[in-house]
């Protein structure tokens, strides 16, 4: 290669950098103009609502008008989640629920991840990919077979899988609670093979194969229900996902559900690029019962609300029999919360349930930057402060 050549070569890829670094910089600059708009919403109207309660104690304007406590609060509540996840940078859907009813729902940015209002927005009925929510489901699948008398939990996994080695020390429980010491398969599996379709035979054998890692001990392992899926099409004779349709689904009137997450709505992303990540090339096959559910955030409202309710067969005792654990039944149970995250794809979310104040916070993100977990019980707080607001005596304010 002639110095020439080299010295064009290298010219082409200065100006490709360049090119590179000045669209950065617009995107940034575009950002940072967003960003002091909604700064500039938000002073504003947190300068309205100091001006309403003001006016209200002091009385000295709009004479003869009547604002109703929960009107103010109400704005209140809702100024403190949209300055929250603006500050957070959120991207997706949040829908929030008390007494079965919908209180709160909004989403934020496009399914894409990209930022400006041209491209496509989410909104309640955009199917995301749920990944380990799922679990519930398979759960929920596993007490309804035992209910129906096909099998028990106390079960020792040698009835269904005939040689494997540790068949008679291992049960349904220990799947269920996280606690058999079978170690991580997903984790475990270069990642062309979890592109296109996998052979779950494939998949079986290396988790069957596996030596246990801490048996008794909680370790969050897909391996788990990964084993609760094949249990379940193995005693329904049935298609993990025809069964989970028709028993699962279907009952508790959720709407559409897909079983695959190439056939999400959604692009997962992450901040440290500008472009979203597809989901097109990964495989259905390799969460399976463990993670292989997509559905709206819409559908998971009428999941929840089914799945604590008094029709629902969800056993809570099970919370009691293993106090090591707060791990069972694809939840974790912590006082009166029952929850779940679900990540995968640069996705990031989490459901929780409040049995005693009967509260539900729904977050989805397709942001791998998002801390669902916390997003979700910071927006629980905002609501607990919001109706101890509702419990003062006075009604509305008079002007």
């Amino acid at each position: 290669m002639g110095k020439k050549q080299q010295n064009e070569e290298k010219e082409q890829k200065t100006e490709i950098k360049k090119k590179r670094v000045k669209k950065e910089k617009v995107k940034k600059e575009k950002v940072k103009k967003e960003k002091k708009v909604i700064s500039f919403k938000q002073i504003l109207l947190t300068f309205v609502v100091i001006l309403v309660i003001v006016l209200a104690y002091l009385g000295i304007a709009f004479r003869g008008w009547t604002v109703s406590k929960d009107t103010v609060f109400r704005h209140i509540r809702d100024y403190r989640i949209n300055t929250f996840l603006s500050l957070e940078d959120f991207n997706g859907t949040i829908l929030i629920a008390k007494d079965g009813d919908i209180v709160f729902s909004k989403s934020y940015g496009n399914v894409d991840g990209t930022r400006g209002e041209d491209g496509k927005k989410f909104d309640v009925d955009t199917i995301y990919p749920i990944f380990s929510l799922t679990k519930q489901f398979t759960a929920y699948a596993i007490l309804q077979l035992e209910q129906d008398g096909k099998l028990s939990r106390e079960d020792h996994l040698s009835k269904y899988f005939k040689d494997y080695k540790y068949g008679d020390e291992l049960t349904i429980n220990d799947l269920l609670r996280m606690e058999s010491g079978i170690p991580e398969y997903i984790h475990d599996m270069p990642e062309e093979d979890t592109i296109g379709p996998v052979d779950r035979e494939v998949i079986l054998s290396k988790i069957l194969n596996y030596d246990l890692e801490g048996k008794g001990v909680n370790d969050y392992s897909n391996s788990n229900y990964f084993l609760l899926g094949c249990i379940i099409e193995q005693v329904s004779g049935m298609t993990y996902e025809d069964y989970i349709q028709q028993y699962v689904v279907d009952p508790a009137d959720m709407g559409e559900v897909r079983f695959d997450p190439q056939r999400a709505q959604t692009i997962g992303f992450t901040p440290h690029f500008s472009e979203g990540m597809q989901n097109s090339e990964f495989s259905q096959s390799v969460t399976f019962s463990a993670g292989e559910l997509c559905t709206s955030a819409i559908s998971l409202y009428r999941w929840e609300k089914f799945l604590f309710s008094d029709d629902s067969i969800l056993d809570y005792s099970a919370f009691e029999e293993s106090p090591e654990s707060v791990y069972n039944l694809g939840l974790v149970k912590s006082d009166s919360d029952y929850g779940h995250s679900g990540g995968g794809i640069y996705h990031r979310h989490y459901v929780n349930y409040n049995t005693d104040r009967k509260t539900m916070v729904i977050v989805l993100s397709n942001s791998q930057g998002c801390n669902a977990d916390y997003v979700a019980k910071t927006l629980d707080q905002y609501f607990m402060d919001y109706y101890r607001w509702e419990d003062w005596t006075w009604k509305e304010i008079r002007f």
